[in-house]
């Protein structure tokens, strides 16, 4: 008896694509062929070849979305895939383009569910088309075994999309360097947070609605001001960094494994605070379980680690240490101190981290001084409130009143002054004086809403004086504001009497 011999079927999928590129359905066929030899059994060599399922299914997303796309791309890149097929994604600018409008065509388009993702599709498709399993599409970004997916930022404009491409490429290159001693997880988290914080600017209306939208985006990151509102992480400060030093200071590229390294670098800084450092250390290891050895000798050592890696941000703070150690820090109204502060309340996404140096910063100054410094001082809109009795401290924090009527602020702040200090028989109790101050930092917060813009300038500007201009018109809005919510019943009589 004859051997029957498996004959290939025609395949009608690579047919659906010719209205598209003739060139394209001869490539899939080929394609197609290829798959059928390897699960066959005909081909053994061919170690690109996909299953006939993966491939079916890559062309369902391709057969549907392909159209769509050809019709939004440029006239070159529709031509060139028109007349190559396959072999024009050989060229990466056309691959990404082509990448780039058919995943924003997936919305209008209702695929199977077992249809392959558009750009993972392209991607299986080129690998298999070029014999080579090494290719990645333009949505990765990818150093050695890293490989990243950025195809959130297609909700960019392509040519933002390409640009932010270049930039996070380089720096990904720059993570990846030995030196640094990033894990994956970190470097990806990194890439990530930049490209989110890329794509907040790129989409918030003060950039889209405004000639920025023209300019380069690298044009943009170098305006500082303009930046600065956005930076909600660490790791975009980092990125800035890196991208643009001159603008954005320096980003440290040697990060200290040794506790010698970090001693050694706060010598650097100082004699003085480089022993102070090191007595501190030794002081809380000594202190310390032996179980908690190793989480105290890094939380201890986080603040001079960080104000090696932290660049020109640093400088200003690391000119007081080099100049009076820690003890510089408090000088000018605990000046040293609040600028940490500042960049403690900034780093929204990485405040537990910034805590940590804060409060080894604050614990280094208690070792060597003596003195306590409580992190509520470090505040410009906190009034504190020292009680006899218990021998505490407690604060009242105006952050509204600072905001948005900042000259009112000051008159609350000469008031305390005056009051916490003031011995005769104009004097009141500090608890009393608490409440007077709260009362009238309250009145006003709650019933701004009552008072017109131009009125709010007039407190900002001219504090409590302004209540009185105009034949004290924003004192009787502020009353009647007042009376109101007490008779509608918002507010209790006491607390209305006492505003």
């Amino acid at each position: 008896m004859l051997q029957q011999v498996k004959t290939r079927k025609s395949n009608r999928i690579p047919a659906r694509f010719k209205p598209h590129s003739i060139v394209l359905a001869e490539q899939l066929d080929v394609l197609f062929n290829r798959a059928y030899d390897k699960e066959s059994n005909i081909s053994t060599g061919d170690d690109t070849a996909i299953s006939m399922s993966r491939l079916r299914n890559a062309c369902v997303s391709l057969q549907h979305i392909l159209p769509l796309a050809l019709n939004k791309v440029s006239a070159d890149t529709a031509t060139s895939i028109q007349t190559s097929g396959l072999n024009a994604l050989s060229d990466f600018e056309i691959w990404q383009e082509l990448e780039y409008f058919c995943i924003n065509e997936i919305n209008d388009v209702k695929l199977p569910s077992y249809a392959t993702r558009i750009e993972e599709a392209l991607e299986n498709i080129a690998k298999f088309h070029f014999y080579d399993n090494a290719i990645n599409a333009p949505f990765r970004l990818v150093n050695g075994a890293t490989s990243i997916d950025i195809t959130k930022l297609f909700e960019l404009e392509f040519h933002q999309v390409k640009e932010t491409r270049k930039l996070l490429k380089k720096y990904l290159d720059y993570l990846v360097l030995p030196e640094l001693s990033l894990k994956d997880s970190s470097i990806r988290d990194n890439i990530l947070k930049t490209a989110t914080a890329i794509i907040n600017i790129c989409l918030h209306d003060t950039f889209k609605n405004t000639e920025r939208v023209k300019l380069p985006l690298l044009a943009t990151l170098k305006d500082r001001e303009f930046v600065s509102s956005f930076i909600c992480n660490h790791n975009f400060r980092t990125f800035l960094k890196f991208i643009l030093p001159d603008v954005w200071g320096k980003a440290r590229v040697n990060q200290f494994k040794t506790e010698a390294e970090v001693i050694g670098y706060a010598q650097s800084i100082s004699s003085k605070f480089g022993n102070e450092v090191d007595a501190f250390l030794k002081n809380q290891i000594a202190s310390a379980s032996e179980a908690n050895t190793t989480r105290v000798r890094s939380s201890t050592l986080s603040f001079p680690r960080w104000l090696n890696s932290a660049g020109s941000v640093a400088s200003p703070i690391i000119k007081l240490l080099s100049e009076r150690g820690i003890q510089g820090f408090a000088e000018n109204g605990l000046q040293g101190f609040k600028y940490l502060y500042k960049h403690y309340q900034e780093e929204t996404q990485n405040n537990q981290q910034f805590l940590l140096l804060l409060n080894a910063a604050l614990d280094l100054y208690h070792f060597v001084t003596g003195e306590k410094i409580a992190k509520e001082s470090l505040l410009p809109y906190s009034l504190g409130y020292y009680l006899k009795e218990s021998d505490t401290t407690e604060w009242q924090k105006h952050e509204w009143v600072y905001d948005n009527a900042y000259k009112f602020y000051q008159n609350l702040v000469e008031y305390h002054k005056v009051f916490t200090k003031r011995i005769d028989g104009e004097s009141i109790g500090i608890v009393t004086l608490k409440g007077y101050i709260g009362s009238m930092a309250r009145a006003l917060k709650e019933n701004a809403s009552s008072l017109t813009d131009e009125q709010m300038k007039l407190i900002a500007n001219h504090g409590v004086h302004a209540f009185v201009e105009n034949n004290c018109e924003i004192l009787k809005a502020i009353r009647e504001a007042i009376q109101l919510k007490s008779k509608q019943g918002d507010l209790s009589v006491f607390v209305g009497f006492c505003w």
